[in-house]
């Protein structure tokens, strides 16, 4: 299912899209959407409530906001989350060490 942008008008959501990557273009502006995608629990690994739940999606809303989060874009994103290093937990980190 396709995530609707804002509003009938396409000239218009372009805009804002563009408004929005110009807001977090910079190294604050990245800092500061970490800061709001984290406590939106973007990352987090479940949801409980429904609140939680709507914390998310405002999250990926914020994502779509910044034409990131959309059907046309799914190869890119999962090529660049598939290319993120894994950070492995501290558990797995000795097993690793271990098995060397």
């Amino acid at each position: 299912m396709a995530l609707g942008l804002f509003g009938q008008d396409r000239k218009k959501d372009n805009e804002l899209i563009r408004e929005y990557r110009k807001t977090f273009l910079t190294a604050s502006g990245r800092k500061v959407l970490a800061h709001m995608l984290t406590e939106l629990g973007m990352f987090d690994q479940g949801t409980e409530s429904d609140e939680e739940r709507t914390r998310q999606d405002y999250g990926k809303r914020l994502l779509m906001f910044l034409g990131i989060w959309n059907e046309g874009n799914i190869e890119q994103v999962v090529n660049k989350l598939i290319s993120i290093p894994v950070l492995l937990k501290d558990a797995d980190k000795k097993e690793e060490g271990e098995k060397k």
